[in-house]
């Protein structure tokens, strides 16, 4: 039994670490951009930030992107952005 305990703590760890990433990215972009964003708008995958909302979001962090990536990347260091979408 100790083996499957082993096993399904790697599972619990995914959880906090997408709430940990989702978290700073807020957290960067209404540092940056002044920009309140929620939880639920943000999702991270495989080097893909995808955010919605508005257009004028999307282009606000469109003129700011290489400063926020940085920042994750600064912070993250695990985590890779190669786009904003």
């Amino acid at each position: 039994m100790e083996h499957i305990s082993f096993f399904l703590k790697k599972f619990e760890n995914l959880g906090a670490r997408e709430f940990l990433i989702k978290e700073i990215v807020s957290n960067i972009i209404e540092n940056k951009c002044a920009i309140k964003i929620s939880l639920k708008s943000i999702t991270y995958d495989r080097g893909i930030l995808t955010i919605k909302g508005s257009r004028s979001l999307k282009s606000e962090l469109f003129l700011k992107k290489e400063e926020i990536v940085e920042e994750i990347e600064k912070l993250l260091t695990k985590t890779k952005v190669g786009r904003i979408i």
